[in-house]
């Protein structure tokens, strides 16, 4: 847990953010989730719209 060198009410807005992502291990979290894969996942079976799929990245 990082712990501030001020008053919570000085926190920045920034601060609480980093604060959360650590208390809530949440860059751990991304970091598998980034790198996640599964064998047996197959899109097919995602029913995406032609909106859908022109909102994913290429």
């Amino acid at each position: 847990m990082l712990k501030p060198n001020c008053p919570p009410s000085e926190l920045t807005y920034q601060q609480g953010y980093q604060q959360a992502l650590e208390d809530f291990a949440i860059a751990p979290l991304f970091s598998h989730v980034s790198t996640y894969s599964d064998a047996d996942f197959d899109a097919t079976w995602m029913n995406l719209t032609q909106s859908d799929r022109l909102a994913l990245p290429s």
